[in-house]
């Protein structure tokens, strides 16, 4: 029995038991063998590559359906003056000569 209880008429006793010596508990060594922990951050490998391997899925799904799409690869930073200069070549180029 953990805790020792005694009843008086108008007094209630608790009487808990005191506290276990210090130089009688069991510790753990300060220092684990290394050997446990040589490979902790494989543990991080797995889900990394499985998030890297999904990136670089659908980086060349994009690249792939673009290419089918347009017959090209997409044209990164492509902005309007680029469009612009695009349209302007193909006419240049598709327009026969004049001379």
């Amino acid at each position: 029995m953990d805790r020792l209880l005694v009843e008086q008429p108008n007094l209630l006793v608790v009487a808990v038991p005191a506290r276990p010596d210090p130089s009688a508990v069991r510790r753990l060594p300060v220092r684990l063998p290394m050997a446990r922990f040589r490979l902790h951050w494989l543990e991080a490998m797995l889900p990394l590559g499985i998030i890297g391997g999904f990136l670089c899925i659908m980086g060349n799904g994009q690249y792939y359906i673009h290419r089918a799409a347009h017959g090209r690869p997409k044209h990164i930073g492509n902005d309007m003056w680029d469009v612009a200069m695009e349209r302007r070549d193909k006419k240049l180029v598709d327009k026969p000569a004049a001379n």
